[in-house]
């Protein structure tokens, strides 16, 4: 004994339990004159998937089959969603320039690091409603912008902040679902490339709402006082949450000082190994059922 599905039914949606007279591979022996009943039970599987977002804005959407939506059920299904928002890590600070002194000079300080992004998470019931649409807008933060060109321009020297991921009902002026915070920028804080003058700051964490774990700042800048070479940039935080993949962008690496006061520093041409700071990870949103 076997069945077959109504029209738009799938089989594969279902297990099936073959009872009464009928083992439970669906065979039954008969003989002339006997009567027997067999039963076939019919039960909904649990509906399953994931679905994952790098950095831009999205719907994501729940409806009863056959319709197609990022997650399909069958109508009055209770899904328990798993929604978690990793928020991008800031970008991290240029290294600084050198500065001549009659002294010898200092090599340029290295860029503070960004910091990491924030992570949340949360678990909700999602009911497939019997008609129409069940709507999440989705917005994905993008790395933070790395700090460029030493102290030539001061303002875009410094790391810029991770841009936040969150989830709300239906619109993006809807009920907030959860929300990651994105990782603070690496600061420059050597506008002369001098190591005197303080070492740039690392960024600070991003945060989470429901089940939050920030990330971690960003480390200051190494130093390097009275020497030929650049300060070290520093490394960006670590990102929240599982996998750390929303970590903050390092630090660029100080100028080399070319000084005919101090001999010692000759080996290299004026800022030779100076670098800009690296941009900080992006954010991620997903949903798993």
């Amino acid at each position: 004994m076997s069945e077959i599905g109504y029209p738009g039914t799938s089989l594969a949606n279902y297990t099936a339990m073959i009872g009464g007279d009928c083992t439970a591979s669906g065979t039954v022996s008969l003989t002339p004159g006997s009567n027997k009943t067999c039963t076939i039970t019919n039960t909904r599987k649990p509906s399953t998937g994931s679905w994952s977002q790098g950095p831009g804005t999205y719907t994501a959407t729940a409806c009863a089959a056959p319709a197609t939506c990022t997650i399909t059920g069958f109508a009055g299904e209770v899904i328990p969603v798993t929604i978690e928002a990793w928020g991008a890590g800031g970008g991290g600070a240029s290294g600084g320039r050198s500065v001549y002194q009659l002294s010898g000079g200092q090599g340029g300080g290295g860029g503070g690091g960004g910091g990491g992004g924030g992570y949340g998470k949360t678990t909700v019931s999602l009911t497939i409603p019997s008609s129409g649409i069940l709507a999440y807008h989705v917005e994905v933060g993008t790395g933070g912008v790395p700090g460029v060109g030493g102290y030539s321009v001061p303002a875009q020297a410094h790391g810029k902040l991770g841009g936040s991921s969150e989830v709300r009902l239906s619109t993006s002026s809807g009920a907030l679902v959860v929300k990651a915070t994105g990782g603070g920028g690496g600061v420059f804080n050597n506008i002369h490339g001098n190591q005197l003058l303080g070492n740039g700051a690392g960024g600070a964490g991003g945060t989470g709402t429901l089940n939050s774990w920030p990330g971690l700042v960003g480390s200051a800048t190494a130093t390097s006082l009275s020497t030929c070479n650049g300060g070290a940039g520093a490394p960006g935080g670590v990102g929240g949450g599982p996998g750390a993949i929303n970590n903050g962008g390092s630090g660029g690496h100080g100028g080399y000082l070319r000084s005919i006061a101090a001999p010692t520093c000759m080996a290299q041409s004026s800022n030779q190994q100076l670098t800009n700071g690296a941009a900080g990870a992006n954010g991620r949103v997903t949903f798993t059922w």
